[in-house]
């Protein structure tokens, strides 16, 4: 749990009080790998800290494609936020790749907090602020960048991709195919 702490007071500062607040929302717990925290059409309830491991959100189209729609790395947050925001079900899938170590965060307990609190409403506000700027950039990319240099650009955020994801779900967040990154990674120099 402290990890969580520690991730928080880098966004922004939070006293004890606050800390033991939102602590008491909160559960560790530990998932294997391909564990589905959340399926879609659920109703979520929770957002995930990942303290370790990797995960991902995923769609799945009508044929039975999936298609991730983020990767996550370990001190990320991550869930169905827009179907928790918007109190419906969710249309992404969340996932565990990697056996991980995740807090889940009650999130209607959460909003209490960022209602009443005026810390933790500044960290909401920043994490909300992040995510954002990561989609954003990820539409940019999408639409304004070819399949390399989304590679390159996804491979400057997260130096270690290659280790810590499969070909597949690289390819499936870049927008291609295994076969089309093969290809990408034999044109790349050597890291």
């Amino acid at each position: 749990m402290r990890d969580l702490f520690h991730f928080i007071k880098n966004v922004t500062p939070i006293s004890e009080e606050s800390w033991k607040s939102i602590e008491k929302i909160s559960e560790i717990t530990e998932a294997p790998k391909k564990t589905i925290l959340t399926s879609a059409g659920d109703f979520p309830k929770f957002i995930y800290f990942l303290s370790s491991g990797t995960a991902r959100g995923y769609v799945t189209n009508t044929n039975g494609t999936e298609y991730n729609k983020a990767l996550f790395t370990e001190k990320m947050f991550f869930g169905a936020l827009g179907a928790l925001i918007k109190k419906t079900t969710t249309q992404v899938s969340y996932q565990t790749l990697s056996k991980s170590k995740l807090i889940k965060i009650d999130f209607v307990k959460f909003l209490e907090l960022v209602e009443s609190n005026t810390e933790i409403n500044k960290f909401y506000i920043k994490i909300l602020e992040t995510i954002f700027l990561r989609l954003e950039t990820r539409d940019l990319e999408m639409v304004t960048l070819n399949a390399t240099q989304r590679y390159i650009n996804l491979r400057e955020r997260i130096p270690t991709i290659d280790k810590l994801f499969s070909q597949y779900n690289i390819a499936s967040n870049l927008g291609i195919t295994p076969i089309q990154l093969s290809r990408i990674r034999k044109t790349l120099p050597k890291e």
